[in-house]
């Protein structure tokens, strides 16, 4: 049932809860609730925003989309209705700009085609015309791959590189396969496809859809193929005709042996995969009994029924269309009769944490439900996605609906609160999602307190995560009084690389926070520096064979890797003795042994630095200038017992630091060196350079 809900400005399609179906496991306590009535939606024209996993998109059948901001429970329509009288089988958004949709469509009597959008669904501009399988998803694309889109007319495969704007034809396939029921794009490569036939099986390409080979054969038709996320070398298929059920690979798609699922060699029709929960497969049926959609937690070894009855007239029929899984307690299935979402009574539901909240661990929260008719409940807490449980409260008054919780000291994106009647156990609602509790959301590996970055260059920003989803990255010039955002970034990521800003700065930091909850955020420890500089390049080795080095600039990737590219070995520094010890990294004011071809670095003028030695020979290097051993200034004073010594084919005296080069000197006692590309005052200050050592 729906009805339709106009206000002055707005007119939504208020989608309604139709009916109930319980769950084979009355355990788990969840119910299918219908969302949306269908009418031939083949295809699965399902969606997940890709920034944000609760908003969902759907199309039933016809030329109308339903967005949905909570996960499922409730659905709108998205932007206008498509102007075209065809079914919507294919629905993606675009990662980079979520108000950019792309959908394929079939239009009967007249050409299929796809079409994008610009702004969120309210205008649909047609962008390729040909001829889709009526039963297949004739659009793929990954997020992976954010340009790259694929599709087939008749026996020609087309590839978009622009997310759907324009196309380009990749090749026919006469004598090969039929035409695509799906097709897959490995998430870690572009180039491997697969597609499954509508009446030959599998075919692999590993060049972007330029060759194929036939992997599986089948005289039906393969309606789905799923690859595993965690994965990408396993894979599920369904079959349809040609012996049903559902066949799987281990080795990227060579071969595919066949699983024991509930419904035997019945029909399949579509798979997915949990992309939170490692082997979570789930499948619909189409046709037959026993009705799916089913479950598996193992990767397919094990199967549970979600269907309530054999042949129910008030719930859920047996053809499934589509599946999209978001986490392991948010399925929507697409069935031939309606959108469902798998959810938990609404008698005894959890309503906080339901899923995606983002927690300080051991601090304080509020648990919430609702449970009218429960006298007294149990609170109990999982950190594996429901595997184990703890209890968190042993006893509370269920019609309190809320109570006080201390979270643990855990760190866990997959965590659930589950709310149960402690009369009947098996009656229970749960958090429909999981979330998170961190201990620290975020830690800034780099930049340090007291490095200085060069301005208007890039910086290799580096991180460690506790929580999923995307995160603001920021930086303040005047330690976090105020703040400007310059990027957008994946928290799993964990490196990115930052354009430093073009200016002079002493008291600069970086913060990363979340974007669904800002409160789950992380600041850079203590305040660097940004310079603006004299600009200078050096050449760091100059001969085959052995160099005695330094780094006489500021530059913002001091990796060995970086520098010295060609290396034949690592660099060495002097520690004491006859020691060295191999470095990845290179320090400012240390000298270095290393073999190399030429190799010359740019980039700020070292104006200062304070070198800490030891009593004895030390290995050390310079600034940016050449400053004669003369004007050195020491601290204790004259503590210098040799010329400097610097090596081309031997070693060779000198009195003068050369940028770039790398020195041995010898001094009667432990303290310092200033270098300054000039004499210091005769009062003796001491100038502090950069000293990150």
């Amino acid at each position: 049932m729906a009805f339709l809900c106009t206000g002055r400005f707005v007119s939504l399609v208020c989608i309604f809860l139709i009916g109930f179906l319980t769950l084979s496991d009355p355990a788990l306590g969840q119910v299918w609730v219908k969302k949306i009535g269908t009418d031939q939606a083949l295809g699965n024209p399902l969606a997940v925003n890709p920034l944000n996993r609760s908003i969902l998109y759907a199309a039933t059948g016809h030329n109308v989309i339903y967005r949905s901001g909570d996960g499922g429970y409730t659905w709108q329509k998205y932007g206008n209705t498509v102007s075209v009288p065809g079914i919507i089988k294919a629905l993606f958004i675009d990662p980079r700009d979520t108000a950019t949709a792309l959908i394929g469509m079939e239009v009967t009597p007249q050409a299929d085609r796809i079409m994008k959008s610009t702004d969120a669904g309210i205008t649909w501009v047609p962008t390729w015309y040909g001829t889709y399988n009526y039963f297949g998803k004739p659009v793929e694309f990954k997020k992976e791959h954010p340009d790259t889109v694929f599709t087939m007319s008749n026996d020609t495969l087309f590839r978009s590189t622009d997310f759907g704007s324009s196309w380009d034809t990749i090749r026919t396939v006469p004598g090969l396969f039929n035409t695509w029921c799906d097709a897959e794009v490995r998430p870690d490569s572009v180039n491997i496809l697969f597609i499954g036939d509508n009446t030959s099986g599998i075919w692999k390409s590993t060049d972007g859809g330029s060759n194929w080979r036939n992997v599986y054969s089948t005289r039906g038709e393969i309606p789905c193929i799923c690859i595993d996320p965690f994965n990408p070398r396993s894979m599920y298929a369904s079959k349809y005709g040609g012996g049903g059920g559902i066949v799987k690979s281990t080795d990227g798609g060579e071969t595919w042996s066949d699983l024991n699922t509930p419904i035997g060699y019945g029909n399949g029709w579509w798979i997915a995969c949990s992309p939170v929960a490692r082997g979570y497969v789930y499948f619909g049926a189409y046709g037959g009994e026993p009705y799916g959609p089913f479950v598996s937690r193992d990767s397919g070894s094990t199967w549970q029924g979600y269907s309530a009855a054999s042949a129910p007239t008030d719930s859920i029929n047996s053809f499934n269309y589509g599946l999209m899984v978001t986490d392991t307690a948010t399925v929507i299935a697409l069935q031939s009769d309606g959108l469902y979402k798998l959810q938990y009574p609404e008698t005894l539901s959890v309503t906080s944490p339901r899923g995606g909240e983002l927690w300080k661990n051991s601090s304080f929260h509020t648990i919430q439900w609702t449970s009218p008719h429960v006298d007294t409940v149990r609170i109990e807490f999982s950190s594996d996605s429901g595997a184990t449980w703890a209890v968190a409260v042993p006893s509370v008054a269920g019609s309190a609906q809320e109570v006080p919780w201390s979270t643990l000291s855990v760190v866990s994106e997959m965590c659930l609160i589950r709310v149960e009647d402690r009369g009947i156990p098996s009656y229970f609602g749960r958090s429909d999602s999981v979330f998170t509790l961190y201990d620290t959301a975020f830690a800034i590996h780099s930049p340090a307190a007291l490095d200085t970055l060069a301005a208007a260059a890039p910086y290799p920003l580096t991180w460690m995560a506790q929580i999923p989803g995307w995160a603001e990255a920021q930086y303040s010039l005047d330690s976090g009084r105020t703040w400007q955002t310059f990027d957008t970034v994946r928290s799993s990521q964990e490196s990115m690389v930052w354009n430093v800003p073009d200016t002079n700065a002493t008291k600069a930091v970086l913060r990363l926070r979340a974007l669904t909850d800002t409160s789950a955020q992380s600041t850079s420890a203590g305040n660097f520096s940004i310079l603006e500089c004299l600009a200078g390049t050096f050449a760091l080795s100059t001969q085959a064979g052995w160099n005695m080095i330094s780094l006489p600039v500021n530059v913002n990737d001091r990796s060995v890797s970086a520098l010295f590219p060609s290396a034949t070995t690592k660099a060495y520094a002097f520690t004491s003795g006859s020691t060295y010890a191999s470095q990845d990294t290179l320090q400012y004011g240390i000298g270095y042994w290393i073999k190399s071809p030429r190799a010359n670095t740019a980039g700020c003028k070292l104006a200062v630095d304070t070198i800490s030695v030891a009593a004895g020979w030390n290995m050390i290097g310079t600034i940016g200038s050449a400053e004669r051993l003369s004007d050195l200034m020491t601290i204790p004073p004259s503590i210098i017992e040799s010329p400097l010594y610097w090596y081309s084919s031997g070693y060779k005296p000198d009195s003068i630091f050369t940028p770039g080069r790398g020195y041995w000197i010898k001094t009667s006692s432990a303290g310092k060196m200033i270098l300054l590309p000039y004499r210091l005052p005769e009062s003796g200050a001491v100038l502090e350079g950069r000293n990150n050592r």
